[in-house]
Formats: C-alpha cells, structure tokens, sequence
C-alpha cells in the first residue's frame, strides 16, 4: 500500500499539466509520469509531486511570474495582477501558440503568429497603447498576423464586420460589407431586407434602393 502505482493517474490534470501515462525515472522507489503541459511542453514527473500540488507546470508558470516581476516598471503586471492590456497580450500570444488552446484552431492552428517584436510587452505596449474600454484587438487583414499596422483596438460591432465570413459587396466602385451597405438604408432589420433582395434580383436590381446614398 502507498504505492503510487496503485493509482492510475492517466488523464488527471494538475494545474496546466495532463497525465498521460507512465514514465521510467531516476528513482525506482517512485513512480513517474509523463505530462502535457497547456504550453505544449513535455515532463516526466513524480506522481506524489503531481498530488500534493508541488508541481503546476513544466515551468512556464514560474517563467510567466518572473516576467511579471521583471516588468512591473510599466505598472501593467505585479504580482500575478495584470491589466486588462497585458491580458490581451497574453492571450493573443496563447492562441497563436498554444494548441491546447481553445481558440487554437483560428489562429496559431492556421498560421496566423505574433510578431517577433511583440513578444516583448513593451513593445506591444509602445505600438498599441493601453487596451480602451469597451474595446479588444482585432487585425485588419484576418488572414494575416498580428503585428503593427494590422492590428487595432476595435469594438464587438466593429469586429463583427471585419469576420472572414462576412460578405463583402462592391458596387458602382465602392467595396463594403452587406451590413455596412444594408444599414445606409436605415431600415429595421436591414441586413436582412438586403440578404433577400439579393436573393432575388440582379446586383444592380437589389441595390438600386441605395442609390441615393452612394456619393
């Protein structure tokens, strides 16, 4: 009894690591375990230091709070305790190379990156300034990565236009989305009126009513 080879710890997950199955170590008294960290890194470990929460990460963890400690001059981390600025920065680091990441498969997963100069905060910070309220990082190319001059502070409505799927219209020269083109309109529910216009008629046809608009 004691043993922690009586414990089938495969699939668990302790902090950012997942078990996933049994490792030879050095010790032959203990029992180890190869683990998947949330960073993508790969770690044999001991089982009784998974347990007892000794061990969270593959190290990335205590590199993360090194690098808050080493910026706090910018007063955008201390502590742990970031900004919603450095959050954004982390985050958009995550996805695009994490891909244990939620979001991983519509960014780092099809080739969207960080730039090199981004991977320091303050660079990020400098380029971008503080994160506005009411507001998150949006690329205006979304098939291209993020790095100075493809990136803004956009709002949610802002950012819903800018989607790959949206459809984008262009008409007597000018290029918009059908929801810019169907709000000149001013109707209620006018994305959808257009949508079915254009089901219907030819180009010119469904967008005759928006003549009067077009300067």
């Amino acid at each position: 009894m004691g043993k922690t080879s009586m414990i089938d710890m495969a699939g668990h997950r302790h902090g950012r690591m997942t078990v996933i199955a049994r490792a030879d170590g050095p010790d032959k008294s203990c029992v180890y375990w190869e683990c998947l960290c949330d960073c993508g890194t790969r770690k044999i470990v001991r089982g009784k230091d998974l347990r007892k929460g000794a061990i969270k990460s593959c190290g990335c963890y205590r590199d993360e709070a090194t690098q808050w400690t080493t910026t706090r001059t910018h007063g955008h981390a201390s502590k742990g305790q970031v900004t919603p600025t450095y959050r954004t920065w982390m985050n958009m680091r995550q996805r695009c190379t994490n891909p244990k990441n939620q979001d991983w498969e519509h960014y780092g997963g099809r080739g969207i990156r960080v730039c090199e100069r981004w991977e320091n905060f303050d660079n990020f910070l400098a380029d971008m300034g503080k994160k506005p309220r009411g507001k998150s990082i949006d690329r205006r190319d979304t098939d291209g990565d993020y790095e100075p001059g493809n990136c803004l502070w956009a709002t949610q409505r802002e950012q819903c236009r800018n989607k790959r799927n949206n459809r984008v219209i262009e008409w007597r020269g000018q290029k918009r989305t059908m929801t810019e083109w169907a709000e000149l309109s001013g109707r209620k529910h006018a994305t959808q009126w257009l949508y079915r216009r254009l089901t219907k008629y030819t180009l010119d046809e469904a967008m005759a009513p928006l003549t009067a608009f077009i300067r």
